[in-house]
């Protein structure tokens, strides 16, 4: 690793460090300034990634997905970016007390211990075009964070709505977003996440059918995006036909994260024959 490259891993380390303080800061006191701060130090930090991202791609001829510890990083941009994004349309930066701490947790912890080394050229491997590989991972990764930062907006709501029907307001409550504003953010997110899923899982098809000669192989992480996508799908559809409460909706978003959680990592190893990222 250069000495350029050295400088922006611990931009990006010490800006998201900071980031994070002060967004707890903002959260237990609820003071502007300090979020005002917090939101420019986590751009800082998504921007140092993101060039340090473009440099591995130059240097490499091709964007670095394939491998887990190469595609852990763009995942982890898209989401600082979608965060960022989310926080700034529907007012959550409170949100970051919550979000952005663990966040950069994963971030250290990437940065820190995964192997920096150069990913295969996937796509020259499996005979298909750079842009499909590139358009069906970053579907698949946006799908990801807007399912993410949906679950967080249902673990807000569930938090929020406790201390309502208990009648036990805490410091939390006059922190935390309005219930009406945390269910719009997580049925924004959710339809978000399934557009995303269905144009990622569509690429991905006609990739599969261009190198292994079907459109769904027998692989356990395809079957299992499915399965995730049918369950969206399913929930977004009952949602429109019968109108799921706000507390439900922030349960289906909860319980498709931890399923999304699982099948972004777990079952890259543990049911996986074609996908090492």
């Amino acid at each position: 690793m250069n000495l350029l490259a050295s400088g922006l891993v611990l931009a990006t380390g010490f800006t998201s460090l900071g980031a994070s303080a002060l967004y707890l800061v903002h959260y237990r006191r609820s003071d502007p300034a300090s979020g005002r701060v917090a939101s420019l130090l986590a751009g800082l930090g998504w921007a140092f990634l993101g060039i340090l991202l473009l440099m591995r791609a130059l240097e490499q001829g091709y964007v670095p997905l394939g491998s887990l510890n190469q595609s852990l990083f763009i995942f982890l941009w898209l989401l600082m970016g979608s965060y960022l994004v989310v926080e700034r349309r529907y007012d959550l930066r409170v949100a970051g007390g919550l979000f952005w701490p663990s966040l950069t947790l994963v971030l250290l912890a990437a940065l820190a211990w995964v192997p920096q080394e150069a990913s295969p050229d996937i796509a020259r491997n499996l005979a298909v075009s750079e842009t499909s590989i590139f358009l069906h991972v970053a579907f698949n990764f946006l799908a990801y964070s807007s399912f993410a930062l949906a679950g967080v907006a249902g673990l807000i709501y569930l938090l929020q709505e406790r201390q309502i029907k208990t009648r036990r307001l805490s410091w939390l409550y006059f922190r935390l977003p309005p219930l009406a504003s945390l269910d719009r953010a997580s049925r924004h997110l959710l339809a978000s996440g399934f557009l995303l899923l269905t144009l990622g899982l569509a690429i991905g098809m006609v990739n599969a059918r261009l190198a292994w000669g079907s459109f769904i192989p027998e692989d356990g992480k395809i079957l299992f995006s499915l399965a995730l996508w049918a369950y969206y799908g399913a929930g977004l559809l009952v949602h429109r036909a019968r109108g799921l409460s706000g507390r439900r909706v922030a349960l289906l978003s909860l319980l498709g994260f931890l399923g999304a959680l699982l099948n972004l990592t777990g079952l890259t190893w543990w049911l996986t024959n074609v996908h090492r990222f």
